[in-house]
């Protein structure tokens, strides 16, 4: 008796030394959220002539990968600097009237957050 609780101790002793069983063993960081965004620089119905700088913050818990806008379906890549965003768009070739803008934040994993702002180019 006294060697099966002998070995029974050392093996618990063993392995659960050696283990960390407070980590769920998928890699040391995982990414389960998407991407946050903001639009910081407008708000729906806003105005604007000319050129105009849509931006706001993107942020993730790993990393931000890309920030697209589209509009009338064409695609611009937004500067990205730390988690602000900034797109230049010149709308002297717009129509005057509303005009959506979608914006998508994605990150390393696919994963993706967008937004829609809708501007009255005048």
């Amino acid at each position: 008796m006294g060697n099966r609780y002998l070995i029974i101790t050392l093996f618990s002793v063993i392995f659960f030394s050696t283990c960390n069983q407070f980590t769920p063993g998928l890699g040391e960081r995982v990414d389960l959220d998407p991407p946050e965004l903001t639009i910081d620089s407008h708000r729906n119905g806003d105005y604007v002539q000319a050129s105009f700088t849509l931006s706001g913050t993107a942020q993730d818990d790993l990393a931000v990968s890309r920030i697209t806008i589209t509009h009338d379906e064409t695609d611009f890549s937004a500067a990205l600097s730390d988690e602000a965003w900034s797109l230049v768009i010149d709308s002297t070739e717009f129509k005057d009237g509303d005009h959506e803008f979608t914006i998508v934040v994605s990150d390393d994993d696919g994963k993706e957050t967008s937004a829609s702002i809708y501007l009255t180019v005048d």
